[in-house]
């Protein structure tokens, strides 16, 4: 049901993006922040980051206002290369493992683990002094302590950048389609849906080698299956939204291949199912490490290198028993 949603809001994001792109910008800095363009890295440019941190969140399952705290951990590596002329590839690979505490929720377990892997692919065109424009694929998985409730999503999407002196503003609009696993009720069958991502960013370099990032998202998506899947009459959908404000911190040590990153997040969600409204939210606090390799400053790998993010799914921290997590 939100083909014609998501397929509007490409629309709009391309011919956004294709008239940006098209715009004659200023190539000069502000005043204040002089740090100068680079040219286009004819190279290999990479990355790889650790983090940690911690996690609070709660949900209102049936009004019992359970809570999910937990540690997280987190690693990534990114790389980009040319393929030619101003195109380039970038690839991510992520993997996430967060522990909360939900022996409220399920009985007999003291805590609730989450494995996730991400890997994501980047296709772009860009021109260091005007912007930046690609498509996405990535695909996600997830694996519980519990054996069931595995989550597998696709998402496939457009993304672009607008150059603007020493500011630096991402979008990604993507289609996303999810397979939820919960045998035991469906004997053997997933529960399948789709709906699509919102991302965006801005980010402000005070100094070649100090970001600030301000960022939002909003993700929207409902169950397609559920009345194959057993014979229990008319099923309608089950809807999950949720909207996701943060900001990121990163500052790399001039001379060296080091940078160190503050990220905060804060995630709001609703499930509609059944008649029923059930609301959850979390926020989450990691602190890391990065090594880099290629470009020398942040700024330069923001214009000519792997400058690109994964799409973060903003799931619930717990399941519920009929829908997607």
């Amino acid at each position: 049901m939100y083909s014609k949603k998501v397929l509007s809001a490409l629309a709009i994001s391309v011919a956004f993006t294709t008239s940006v792109l098209a715009a004659d910008l200023p190539s000069k800095m502000a005043p204040e922040a002089p740090a100068p363009h680079p040219q286009l890295v004819g190279g290999f440019d990479a990355f790889v980051s650790l983090g940690a941190g911690y996690t609070w969140g709660t949900n209102d399952y049936y009004s019992q206002n359970l809570k999910a705290n937990g540690l997280l951990v987190q690693g990534r590596a990114s790389f980009a290369v040319p393929v030619m002329a101003r195109y380039g590839l970038q690839i991510d690979a992520q993997l996430e493992r967060a522990q909360h505490g939900a022996s409220q929720y399920f009985l007999g377990y003291g805590s609730f683990v989450k494995n996730t892997a991400d890997i994501a692919g980047h296709l772009y065109w860009r021109n260091s002094n005007r912007g930046l424009f690609g498509v996405l694929a990535q695909g996600t998985i997830t694996e519980t302590n519990l054996g069931i409730f595995s989550d597998r999503r696709y998402f496939l999407g457009v993304e672009g950048q607008y150059f603007l002196g020493n500011l630096t503003l991402y979008g990604q609009v993507a289609y996303q389609n999810f397979s939820f696993g919960f045998p035991a009720y469906y004997s053997g069958n997933g529960i399948e849906g789709g709906g699509f991502n919102l991302v965006g960013q801005a980010r402000y370099f005070w100094k070649p080698n100090t970001m600030f990032v301000a960022k939002a998202a909003y993700e929207r998506v409902a169950t397609t299956n559920l009345e194959r899947l057993c014979d229990c009459g008319s099923y309608p959908e089950i809807k999950h939204s949720a909207w996701m404000v943060g900001g990121r911190v990163e500052h790399r040590f001039d001379n060296s291949p080091f940078s160190m990153f503050v990220d905060a997040e804060h995630r709001v969600g609703t499930f509609n199912w059944f008649g029923y409204k059930e609301n959850e939210k979390d926020t989450r606090l990691i602190v890391g490490v990065k090594y880099n390799f290629g470009t020398k400053t942040l700024f330069e790998r923001d214009r000519s290198g792997a400058s690109l993010d994964p799409i973060r799914p903003l799931r619930a921290i717990f399941p519920i028993s009929f829908g997607p997590t």
